[in-house]
């Protein structure tokens, strides 16, 4: 987890670019895994194709892997408050 120094705006800023960015990653992800498993169905059963398409199937199952990782870890942002705590704020302990 990255922190973020600062006030609570620069963390609102920073985590909604992360989860942008994460939003993005995640669509091309599965564009690639579209765009990969279109090239097995076409050319699994074809005898010159067929070690090509086990790895485009290999690199599938590391893109579905790698996307479970970062789910899983949801790389975030802590937000470091750099001022005083309030004097009466009961949700602070």
């Amino acid at each position: 987890m990255a922190t973020v120094g600062g006030d609570f705006a620069t963390y609102i800023r920073e985590r909604a670019a992360a989860n942008e960015l994460t939003a993005r990653r995640y669509e091309s992800d599965k564009e690639k895994i579209e765009q990969l498993q279109r090239f097995y169905d076409r050319f699994h059963a074809k005898k010159l194709k067929a070690k090509q398409a086990k790895a485009k199937l290999t690199q599938i199952e590391r893109i579905k892997r790698d996307m479970k990782t970062r789910a899983a870890t949801r790389a975030g942002c802590t937000w470091a408050c750099r001022s005083r705590r309030p004097r009466r704020a009961s949700c602070w302990s």
